[in-house]
């Protein structure tokens, strides 16, 4: 009885689960200073064996989608996904997602993410100058 290998796949001895991608975000989490550029990377990688290129999506923490990777008809085994601010204001502090999602139609699909945190500090200006300036 080939049904009790998998719930979600019909044909388990001919196409077994698939491994959810691995997410990873860089930088992590981190506090930078308003005005700055800033690039938060966004690198999936899958197993070799797939069909398929994942699809990646940068999302705020209500679930706004910010970014999405365009369809890529090239089978790729790592994706990167850079969310760009440029500057970067205060009001883009928060947690933001990376979302990745592979699917065969009619077989599997997986899905994984990684949350990073934004921090942004104000620009401290310095009201006192030393004689030297």
């Amino acid at each position: 009885m080939w049904g009790a290998c998998c719930i979600q796949l019909p044909l388990c001895p001919l196409h077994p689960a698939l491994p959810p991608p691995g997410v990873s975000i860089d930088p992590p989490s981190l506090p930078v200073l308003a005005g700055a550029p800033l690039t938060v990377s966004c690198t999936v990688t899958v197993v070799p064996f797939l069909v398929t290129t994942p699809i990646l999506q940068w999302r705020q923490a209500n679930g706004s989608i910010l970014s999405t990777s365009p369809p890529s008809v090239e089978v790729r085994a790592e994706v990167v996904l850079e969310l760009e601010f440029s500057p970067l204001r205060t009001s883009h502090g928060g947690q933001y997602s990376c979302v990745a999602g592979i699917s065969i139609p009619g077989v599997a699909t997986a899905e994984a993410n990684r949350s990073g945190s934004i921090i942004v500090q104000s620009e401290s200006v310095s009201t006192q100058c030393s004689p030297e300036c």
